[in-house]
């Protein structure tokens, strides 16, 4: 059924899925817009050690929030199975894709010119 199949079944996991898909889309935003111009990869994505070892925490937080029975009775959430917890990651993932790309044509386009 997959992600479809959990939402038009009436299961309250697409609340958690929208939640951690959220979480995870400003996690993959704030490392994509360290710089305006420059990518993550051509900044090192070990240059910024904080932040990295921040995003890496923020991902078990939230992990924890949603697989641990104290995390889902404090923040009402459920359990993801496996294809909507890798649904919210693509989606993070489209997310630094589309920024990354914007730095690429603007950077491209400023140098034609």
């Amino acid at each position: 059924l997959g992600l479809a199949g959990s939402i038009s079944n009436g299961s309250e996991s697409w609340q958690t899925l929208a939640f951690t898909t959220l979480v995870f889309a400003q996690l993959a935003n704030v490392l994509s817009v360290r710089s305006e111009t420059r990518s993550l990869w051509s900044l090192g994505i070990g240059s910024n050690r904080p932040l990295l070892w921040i995003v890496l925490a923020s991902v078990g937080v939230q992990l924890a929030l949603i697989y641990t029975p104290t995390g889902q009775r404090w923040f009402n959430v459920q359990p993801l199975p496996p294809q909507e917890l890798a649904w919210a990651l693509c989606s993070a993932l489209v997310v630094f894709a589309v920024v990354e790309l914007g730095k690429w044509r603007r950077n491209r386009r400023g140098k034609s010119v």
